[in-house]
């Protein structure tokens, strides 16, 4: 009886709620990508919008956004790290929105921001709010490390002043400059990073570039049909 009641629960809240539904399953296991991949397989089948990790408006959870959308969780990229995604969440909500990355890497604590979340998160797209250029990111990850790592020092050896910071001109002069003239990825390249952290193709396939003659070709069969 205790499973037919949960049973009945259960479809009577993808029925009636299926964003919250579906939003709360995906937190549930954000930690299992195969399960995750079947979520957004069925959000895909019902209509419901699952909307790529933002730097800006993602957190740690998966949490509803509009009318009929659902906003990817930072904790559910692999190798972001929820202790990592929980700081730099609360840094945004407690002194607002990220300026771009010089802001953001100057703002976090450096253990929470290592090469590796940094790749992870661009991977995933989280900085294409602040920068779209994902190879000039990785192009320059070693700059942004050792700004932050820089400013972090900065703040904890009382070189800001008695009254909260340095003059203009000395907080340019510790502000670096990122290389300019790299060329982003072409779309598969893209494409692949982003399944290596998501497990899955989240923001695009491969085949999207040939949907139009695939749809033309009248001899094909679905695999699923096989």
């Amino acid at each position: 009886v205790a499973y037919a009641l949960v049973a009945w629960q259960t479809a009577y809240l993808k029925a009636h709620y299926p964003r919250q539904f579906m939003a709360a399953s995906m937190t549930q296991d954000r930690g299992n990508q195969e399960r995750l991949a079947v979520y957004v397989r069925e959000c895909r089948r019902v209509g419901i919008k699952v909307l790529a990790p933002d730097i800006a408006k993602s957190d740690v959870m998966f949490k509803l956004e509009g009318d009929n959308s659902i906003r990817y969780a930072l904790t559910a990229i692999k190798g972001a790290g929820s202790d990592a995604m929980q700081a730099i969440v609360d840094e945004r909500e407690a002194n607002g929105a990220y300026a771009d990355l010089l802001d953001l890497f100057g703002r976090i604590e450096p253990r929470y921001l290592t090469k590796r979340q940094l790749e992870a998160l661009t991977f995933a797209g989280v900085f294409d709010s602040l920068e779209p250029n994902r190879a000039k990111i990785i192009a320059n990850s070693e700059l942004l490390l050792a700004h932050g790592h820089a400013a972090f020092e900065a703040k904890n050896s009382n070189q800001i002043g008695l009254f909260g910071g340095g003059s203009e001109a000395e907080s340019e002069a510790m502000t670096p400059t990122l290389s300019d003239n790299i060329e982003n990825w072409d779309s598969f390249t893209q494409l692949d990073k982003e399944l290596s952290v998501f497990g899955f193709y989240l923001q695009g396939h491969p085949l999207d570039a040939y949907a139009q003659q695939l749809a033309r070709r009248t001899d094909l069969v679905p695999v699923n049909s096989v």
